[in-house]
């Protein structure tokens, strides 16, 4: 469990029979206000869910003899979705269940896997439980169809499945997080302050883009290829080839990644660009656009400025040597 993001969701279900007060009846809202969040989302065209978002160690909640009273007192203090339900009728009592984050600490074991909500729960902030179940329940389909088909890839398998499993939740907590700061910084209150703390990354820690693009070793390399007439590059001597899994259509395979002490894990793609890919070409041509053109040969065709700030990463971080 995560202890500082313990949730309560208490959800009210209201029915509208004129026109919902808002410019698109298909939209979800979403409203934060000091001691919590509220959200609405449609069901039909008359009904929407109403549930407000609490902390139990912050804000004390009843029993359900007198949960309606303070459902109805905590919606109260919303601004957009309580002037959403004037005029509105509430079905039948409001109801609330535990919403809190949470993550085994394995997600398998002989013969099993722990797909979706059973493996973790995100933060409901991030918007984003739907899709890691769907991408969850996909990993884990190929994951036991190589299994199935080549015993001898089972261990790999479950390897890449466990970490992109728990890669997947540390990266949407972290965005909860990030909203969180945002809202700490219109409501100045524990609940909000005690989510904005980044949690620590336990899973395989991908290239950070957002982060890269930022990072004056990044920058400075693709100036330097801005500045040159050519260049003239190789691998450094911290750089390692390693056979990492990976998915290849319906089955988890081992192929080549990149590996280096700046690195954080090993890698084979950047915004889509293949990494190894790139450091075979590096020494082969001596012009940025040559280059360029040569992985377009051999690999889908990818965005220049994908392309440059892939190549500007792997000098940046030490993996090619710019000569």
């Amino acid at each position: 469990m995560e202890p500082a993001a313990r949730t309560i969701a208490v959800v009210g279900i209201w029915e509208q029979q004129a026109s919902w007060p808002v410019d698109d009846n298909t939209h979800t809202l979403v409203e934060s206000y000091d001691e919590g969040w509220a959200w609405s989302v449609p069901v039909s065209s008359a009904r929407r869910y109403v549930t407000v978002m609490l902390d139990p160690s912050i804000t004390s909640i009843p029993g359900r003899s007198s949960l309606a009273e303070a459902y109805r007192a905590e919606l109260a203090r919303t601004k957009m979705l309580s002037a959403l339900v004037e005029g509105a009728t509430l079905i039948d009592a409001p109801w609330g269940c535990d919403a809190s984050p949470y993550a085994a600490d394995r997600v398998h074991e002989d013969g099993v896997l722990l797909v979706g909500d059973a493996g973790s729960f995100v933060d409901p902030l991030s918007s984003f439980g739907i899709k890691k179940a769907l991408a969850s329940a996909w990993l884990a389909s190929v994951a036991t169809h190589t299994a199935l088909a080549d015993p001898s890839m089972s261990g790999p398998a479950l390897q890449l499945f466990a970490r992109r499993e728990r890669a997947m939740y540390d990266h949407l907590q972290r965005q909860s997080a990030t909203l969180s700061r945002d809202a700490a910084g219109v409501h100045a209150s524990d609940y909000w302050s005690n989510r904005g703390d980044v949690p620590a990354m336990q899973g395989e820690s991908d290239l950070d883009v957002a982060a890269l693009r930022a990072d004056p070793r990044i920058i400075d390399a693709f100036e330097e290829l801005k500045r040159r007439e050519a260049i003239k590059l190789r691998p450094s001597d911290a750089m390692l080839v390693v056979d990492r899994p990976i998915v290849r259509g319906n089955r988890i395979v081992l192929e080549p990644h990149l590996s280096g002490p700046r690195l954080p894990d090993p890698v084979r793609y950047c915004r889509s660009i293949d990494l190894v890919l790139v450091a075979r070409l590096a020494g082969r041509h001596d012009q940025v656009p040559d280059m360029f053109d040569a992985y377009n040969r051999v690999a889908p065709p990818a965005p220049l400025p994908d392309f440059l700030g892939a190549l500007s990463t792997l000098i940046g971080l030490g993996v090619l040597s710019l000569a």
